[in-house]
């Protein structure tokens, strides 16, 4: 598991590699959520609920980690690819841009 930024990047946003990322706080309140459905998920399992409710809320669950990414992925463009471009490193940009993006859509 990664590590969270420590003293003053953990408090603006700024990740260990040098620059913030711009929805940083709207994806930990979406994984904050996610977490919570999937412990419901896990209540209904426990409780015997049936099947296809199970798996419609597996189904949201999927989705929303799907949105979290998305949201990551535009967070990633925005502020790493960019970064690395106007370092002009136009290589390294695209190959990074190529495996968050392959990671995303598996």
């Amino acid at each position: 598991m990664a590590e969270e930024p420590q003293g003053d990047a953990a408090q603006d946003g700024d990740s260990a590699h040098g620059h913030s990322h711009r929805h940083r706080d709207q994806v930990v309140a979406r994984l904050a959520r996610i977490e919570g459905h999937v412990r419901s998920i896990r209540e209904m399992v426990l409780a015997s609920r049936d099947c296809p409710e199970v798996l419609t809320q597996i189904a949201a669950v999927r989705a929303a980690l799907q949105s979290a990414g998305k949201v990551i992925l535009e967070d990633h463009f925005e502020s790493c690819i960019v970064s690395a471009v106007e370092r002009g490193d136009h290589a390294t940009a695209t190959e990074e841009f190529k495996q968050a993006f392959s990671k995303l859509a598996h």
